[in-house]
């Protein structure tokens, strides 16, 4: 009896045998419908997998991932009634086996820590088609391999621009996803990029805060980053995307040191170092002609490629058989279906302005992209060829529509339309969120548009998106620390004004998506000699700096700020950027670096007659002496910082001098004193309102003096009142070491039971922030 008798297509499918029995009856009847037999060669390559997968899908031993099964049943000539009851039950299956994998783990010891699975994966082209025989071998290659040597498998996928690399390599990743339960990284090197190419030691630090859920406490050097980044993926079985690598300098660090792991590369250069150290190489060619017409054809429609066969054929030779270079021409004939494709062959056929890029070493002509760039860009508006060509100009990763309004001097709406339309003919990427990108090659297209219209379009254009930026910073900070003195900064000429922000979460957003081109921004504003806007911006994003604390970013902004400040002769932007760079050394540890940059601000502050600036220079100079124990020195600073303030009647100033006054009485033991300047701080924080954050700081620190000096009910009490605040705000750092200070003070007291309740609420909450050091710290104190 065959599987056709023993599983008819109504039977109900409750297990992965039932699923693979399916799949051998649909197996059998395609075999008796087309008169073939041993067809598994055949579904290996049109699936795209294995033939030991193929094997474990039909005994049921392996569950397919959903587009996996999807390709099987297409392939096998399923019925859409039959493919959806399959795939119903698949996904039916894999929801059953999540939930006996979650009861079978609900047992496990508090103490086990459940690993990050990071999915970076880009979304696949919509457009993708065909390479079902470069799928084949991807899959051949990643399980083969693996199974071979024990070492990382290493695939390198190369191939000319705009051949489909990227697209190749994500449709592949999604659909092998889910054989990688700890997940899967991906990141673009913007090897060939005209912006910097991405360093190693970014790549790191982008992948540590997807494995880690956050990217603070980082180690500074790469060495450092290698380490951590192997650690954490060691025995991990992880699929690692690096997309548009140009050297294998580039891609070694990002390699890891697991056999479990795959690494998926892409690159227009061979890379023959990786090869020669055991990697694979797939060679990406261009589309093969069936392929090329099919992917035309997806777009414009099969009716019509039919209709003009002739034509199309012409067409796809025309485009060298490069999937981007189809795309676009496809793009514009589906705009415009007046267009003959004789037509658009004959101009693209006998256009001279080519990419030269592009072009190959024996200047055949269909092979350059270049032609169908400046055709796609002729047939734009003045308008919308006017934003393509500025777009070249802003030196970040992406642009959102509020700052390509502002490059191009329009409207919202305005720009909104023209990136739009600059989409719907692919000469931009829309990347979600009104966002948009550049295909490398495209940038650098439009660039050359660029350089050929009048400089001073292009000076204006970036002087109009570096002042809205330097606005919109200010603008942030304003909401995320309202007490901090703004920089001055002239109102633009321009008329761009920058988005409103009424809520603190929504300037943090804003300055999280902008971060990258913030400072790609204040390199631009130094290299063009824009000189005050290249310290005013740093300085502008103080308020960013302090809460988020990127180090890198901070130290290099801070340093070009500085660099702008001297060149333009800018004393008050000396003394930003001195502070601001001097905070963040302070933050990393480097004190002696920290105590010049803060010396050096205190001086030009006395010499130009900036009390606010002084004040606030003096006490971080306090917090330095008090870090290096000279507590004499850090008491004199803060006072003179207090007494300044209360000068001025700048009284969130006085504030913050009076409270780090307090910490430094406090490491003197002198408790009676730190109590007088918290109590004093609490008064001014109540005169002004509206800093919850501080003045919780506040009431933690006196019930740490409280506690010290032996007043233990006030200790209590106190902690208590900080908790409420820290609660309330959703500090949860803050709440997890309010809760264990609390518990030594009641453990002080005689108050075991409610000291021991604490400290079991501040391990519960150090361990949601994956804090493991201060996890076991708390942790101790209850054995």
């Amino acid at each position: 009896m065959d599987d056709a008798q023993l599983f008819p297509p109504q039977q109900p499918i409750t297990s992965r045998k039932d699923l693979g029995a399916a799949l051998r009856h649909h197996k059998t009847q395609y075999e008796r419908k087309n008169g073939k037999r041993n067809s598994v060669s055949a579904l290996v390559k049109r699936v795209a997998v294995s033939r030991s997968s193929l094997y474990a899908y039909f005994n049921g031993g392996t569950l397919p991932d959903a587009v996996t099964l999807d390709r099987l049943l297409v392939a096998l000539e399923v019925s859409d009634e039959e493919r959806r009851r399959l795939g119903t039950a698949r996904d039916v299956l894999a929801e059953a086996m999540l939930g006996r994998c979650a009861i079978e783990g609900g047992g496990a010891d508090e103490d086990t820590v459940v690993p990050l699975r990071p999915f970076q994966l880009p979304g696949v082209s919509t457009h993708f088609f065909g390479r079902d025989q470069e799928l084949a071998m991807l899959a051949e290659m990643v399980e083969g391999k693996s199974a071979r040597d024990g070492a990382t498998t290493i695939v390198v996928v190369s191939g000319m621009p705009g051949v489909g690399k990227t697209s190749l390599v994500l449709s592949f990743a999604h659909q092998v996803a889910d054989r990688f339960p700890d997940g899967v990284l991906y990141v673009d090197l913007q090897g060939y990029s005209p912006d910097r190419p991405k360093r190693p030691s970014e790549a790191l630090k982008l992948f540590l805060a997807a494995l880690r859920d956050d990217d603070t406490d980082l180690p500074q050097d790469e060495e450092g980053r290698v380490a951590l980044y192997r650690s954490l993926v060691a025995d991990r079985r992880m699929l690692i995307v690096l997309d548009n690598a140009n050297a294998p300098d580039q891609v070694r660090p990002l390699l890891p040191n697991s056999a479990k792991s795959v690494v998926l590369v892409t690159s227009r250069s061979n890379l023959p170092a990786l090869i020669g150290n055991g990697a694979i190489r797939l060679p990406l060619a261009r589309l093969p002609h069936r392929q090329a017409v099919c992917l035309l054809g997806r777009v414009i429609t099969a009716e019509r490629v039919e209709r003009e066969r002739a034509s199309a054929d012409e067409l796809v030779r025309v485009c060298a058989y490069l999937p981007l270079a189809l795309l676009i021409v496809a793009q514009r004939v589906l705009l415009d279906p007046q267009v003959s494709l004789a037509h658009v062959v004959t101009e693209l056929a006998g256009a001279k302005d080519r990419l030269h890029l592009l072009a190959t070493p024996d200047d055949d002509r269909f092979m350059n992209v270049g032609a169908v760039f400046s055709w796609s860009y002729r047939a734009l508006t003045e308008s919308q060829a006017r934003m393509f060509r500025l777009l070249a100009l802003h030196t970040g990763a992406d642009v959102s529509v509020d700052a390509a309004a502002a490059l191009c001097g329009r409207t919202t709406s305005e720009a909104r339309r023209a990136l739009e339309v600059l989409a719907s003919v692919n000469l931009l990427e829309p990347r979600g969120g009104d966002r948009y990108a550049f295909h490398d090659l495209l940038r650098e297209y439009a660039a050359e548009r660029a350089h050929e219209h009048p400089v001073e379009e292009g000076r204006e254009a970036v002087r109009r998106v570096l002042e809205w930026y330097c606005h919109t910073a200010r603008a942030a900070s304003r909401i995320l620390l309202p007490y901090l003195r703004p920089v001055d900064i002239e109102p633009s000429e321009w008329g761009c004004p920058p988005p409103r922000f009424t809520r603190a979460d929504e300037a943090l957003q804003w300055c999280e998506a902008e971060r990258a081109n913030l400072v790609a921004a204040v390199r631009q504003a130094v290299e063009r000699e824009e000189y005050d806007i290249g310290w005013r911006l740093p300085a502008a994003l103080s308020g960013f700096f302090n809460l988020r604390k990127p180090w890198e970013e901070w130290i290099e902004c801070c340093g070009l700020g500085l660099e702008s400040a001297r060149g333009r002769g800018e004393r008050t932007g000396e003394t930003w950027s001195l502070t601001n760079l001097g905070l963040a050394y302070w933050g990393l540890g480097e004190l002696d670096k920290a105590l010049e940059c803060h010396n050096k601000s205190l001086a030009v502050c006395r010499e130009i007659g900036d009390r606010w600036g002084e004040g606030i220079v003096l006490s971080c100079l306090g917090d330095i002496h008090r870090d290096l124990a000279r507590l004499d020195s850090a008491i004199e600073c803060y006072g003179q910082a207090r007494d300044i303030f209360l000068e001025i009647q700048e009284r969130w100033g006085a504030g913050l001098a009076l409270h780090n006054l307090g910490h430094a009485y406090t490491s003197r033991e002198q408790y009676g004193a730190a109590i007088d300047c918290y109590l004093q701080t609490l008064s001014l924080s109540d005169e002004l309102g509206d800093d919850p954050w501080g003045k919780a700081q506040t009431l933690h620190y006196l019930a740490d003096a409280y506690r010290l000096s032996g007043s233990l009910d006030d200790a209590v009490e106190t902690y208590r009142k900080a908790l409420v605040i820290r609660r309330e705000i959703g500090d949860a750092r803050g709440e997890a070491i309010t809760l264990d200070n609390l518990g030594i003070a009641q453990d002080n007291a005689g108050l075991h039971q409610q000291a021991r309740h604490s400290w079991e609420l501040s391990v519960e909450k150090f361990a949601e922030l994956r804090d493991t050091r201060a996890t076991d710290a708390v942790r101790a104190r209850l054995r």
